[in-house]
């Protein structure tokens, strides 16, 4: 799958028939592949096609000749998922729960903020010192006459160093006035997914349907590193909403449970 160049580094590799064919061992290290059942100067190597179209490494030992199988023609055999997850290693995905929402707008002092809300895993908003940074444009419908019950933000988020932490506020009125700040635990290494509020946690006040507009709900977070760098890989905000008769409210971002 692979070659390696005059220095001993992982190179490029090739093809055959249509399959992506077996590395073989050079002078200097993991050499370059080569068509089915062929050998090379200085390498002690060969490939094969086996009968159900796998690709097959020769490596001959003590005269003999040991199969490794390699992997099959076609599409890669299919994994096991997202094991572990997360942009390090061991870490925590933030998931992709329908009745969270992203926001799709930013503005403040950390580094790469979009990376928060691009939907791609081990991407980072970053800060290495204490600054603010907010996120709007979330998208959400709520009906008018609904009752909000309650208000989760999620993150997933790591640090350099398992130091520091990030406050969390909300605004109502594009960021004239925020509500208390709730504060993360304690930041670790590989990346965490922290909740912050709940579906009866109103962050401090009552709210209205309204102030889910685009133009006036915005998170702010504050990094409060302790000589590291915070990343924040993603943001999510659910909305926990009722009718006015107690049932379930839909729209984006929410309903109720």
């Amino acid at each position: 799958v692979a070659r390696s160049g005059a220095s001993g580094g992982l190179g490029g590799g090739g093809s055959a028939s249509g399959l992506t064919y077996a590395a073989r061992s050079g002078t200097d290290g993991l050499g370059g592949g080569g068509a089915p059942g062929t050998t090379g100067t200085n390498d002690d190597y060969r490939t094969g096609k086996g009968g159900d179209g796998t690709v097959i490494l020769f490596i001959p030992s003590s005269g003999a000749s040991a199969a490794l199988e390699v992997f099959g023609s076609g599409d890669a055999p299919e994994g096991a998922g997202n094991v572990g997850g997360g942009g390090n290693t061991g870490g925590e995905v933030i998931g992709n729960d329908p009745d969270f929402v992203l926001p799709s707008s930013n503005s403040g002092s950390w580094g790469s903020g979009a990376n928060a809300y691009d939907g791609t895993d081990g991407t980072y908003a970053t800060s290495s010192s204490v600054a603010n940074h907010s996120f709007t444009n979330h998208g959400f419908s709520i009906p008018g006459g609904n009752t909000i019950s309650g208000i989760v933000v999620k993150l997933e988020l790591s640090g350099t160093t398992a130091q520091g932490s990030v406050d969390v506020e909300l605004s109502w009125n594009g960021g004239a006035n925020w509500t208390t700040v709730k504060t993360t635990p304690t930041l670790t290494t590989g990346d965490a997914v922290r909740t912050l509020g709940s579906p009866s946690d109103l962050w401090g006040r009552t709210w209205s349907s309204s102030e889910f507009s685009n133009g006036n709900f915005a998170v702010r977070i504050t990094g409060a590193p302790s000589s590291n760098t915070i990343r924040l890989d993603a943001i999510q905000v659910r909305v926990y909403h009722t009718t006015g008769g107690g049932s379930s409210g839909g729209g984006a971002g929410g309903g109720g449970i």
